[in-house]
């Protein structure tokens, strides 16, 4: 499901369907069906966004999460008409953002920059195991059997509030999560710390969560200097069951580059 009025979602397919023709990316779409799972991930170049409609890069770095979802969903529909291709999932990842208007020392991210295409870089503290999590949910209604599917976010499991079947609702009925008939997506997180070179005087690192998907989990390392590329998200605090005014970010990761040039020796704060 993408989030976002019909009319948006409707012009961000237009915009992507004439740049895919002009750009030649039909070849490169169909080499994904093609080599699907193997390969699931479109890499296009911010700045040939750019040299195609730069309004349309605009709106892709104000509004990336709706802009590039719609491209997927574009992608996901071409080729599914091509041939037998059911696809669970197709990434499309921006490389290469313009430095001016992206680049962000991670000290200096503020609330403008929610929601937006930004790049960051630093060390790699910490990152945990590849975890499976769930992106689409499958439930069984506990009066009728009948099963219903619901797209996840990141974070709390979200239950049906209705039975699609019997039109029973919560609390009447109950609904059981259906593990081997869900969607799951490979899921990693990592904590990035800023570069020592950009630290003025005594002042202490600061560090940012990064959030990343499919297939660019389990290559990022402690001590990786990289940079990453993606939107920056938000999500609101709470002490226990209530819900606070505060928020905090991570950055939802489209694209990562490590750093060629080996370092000897790297001050990690513990």
């Amino acid at each position: 499901m993408i989030i976002g009025d019909s009319e948006t979602v409707s012009s961000y397919k237009n915009q992507w369907d004439r740049f895919f023709d002009k750009f030649g990316y039909r070849d490169k779409i169909t080499k994904i069906r093609d080599f699907y799972p193997d390969q699931k991930s479109l890499l296009i170049p911010y700045q040939e966004i750019a040299n195609f409609d730069n309004d349309f890069a605009s709106s892709l770095k104000e509004n990336p999460a709706i802009c590039i979802r719609a491209g997927e969903d574009l992608i996901k529909s071409f080729l599914e008409s091509t041939k037998d291709f059911e696809s669970k999932r197709i990434n499309i990842r921006i490389t290469n953002l313009p430095e001016k208007d992206c680049n962000v020392e991670i000290r200096d991210i503020r609330s403008d920059r929610i929601g937006k295409l930004i790049s960051v870089s630093g060390i790699v503290r910490k990152n945990t195991e590849v975890l499976p999590r769930i992106q689409l949910a499958v439930f069984q209604c506990s009066k009728c059997a009948s099963l219903t599917a619901l797209e996840q976010s990141r974070g709390k499991l979200e239950e049906p509030v209705k039975c699609e079947s019997c039109g029973e609702e919560r609390p009447k009925v109950r609904f059981k999560l259906m593990p081997e008939l869900c969607e799951f997506v490979d899921y990693q997180k990592i904590e990035l710390q800023e570069n020592p070179e950009t630290i003025e005087g005594g002042a202490q690192p600061q560090r940012i969560s990064v959030v990343l998907e499919d297939d660019i989990t389990g290559f990022i390392f402690p001590g990786d200097r990289i940079t990453i590329d993606g939107i920056l998200m938000s999500e609101q605090k709470r002490s226990g069951n209530l819900m606070l005014t505060e928020f905090i970010t991570h950055l939802y990761a489209l694209n990562f580059s490590k750093e060629t040039k080996e370092v000897e020796t790297l001050n990690i704060t513990p």
